[in-house]
């Protein structure tokens, strides 16, 4: 996995959206899960964290179809912000409304899951 340090927004085409998730438990096989499929009717962006954190890319992100993708790197990003704070807030305020969704639906997905674990524990 690499490090992340840019933002990606997806202008055409479609990309998927997977990651590899490993059954430690039972042995060391690695399966791919496919976690979502972005089009460039929603304007989709990735690599967010890359741009404001640092870290490892959580997912990997593979072109279905041929695609027209704008980078915003982090030095770009913080020249922007040296130069016009209006459009860092904009972007930073885009990026938060994104990770607040992906943070909400996360929340639902793992009550969904401990619903689903305790009535079959509780069987």
């Amino acid at each position: 996995t690499s490090a992340g340090n840019s933002l990606y927004l997806l202008f055409d085409g479609k990309v998927r959206i997977t990651k590899k998730l490993t059954m430690k438990i039972v042995d060391e096989n690695v399966e791919e899960k496919m976690l979502a499929v972005l089009s460039d009717k929603d304007f989709p962006t990735f690599g967010e964290i890359g741009l404001v954190g640092a870290g490892k890319r959580t997912a990997n992100v593979i072109a279905v179809t041929n695609c027209r993708i704008y980078c915003l790197s982090k030095i770009s990003f913080e020249k922007i912000t040296k130069e016009d704070i209006y459009v860092a807030y904009v972007i930073m305020k885009s990026i938060a409304v994104i990770l607040a969704k992906r943070l909400e639906k996360a929340d639902n997905d793992m009550l969904k899951l401990a619903t689903a674990l305790s009535l079959v524990v509780t069987k």
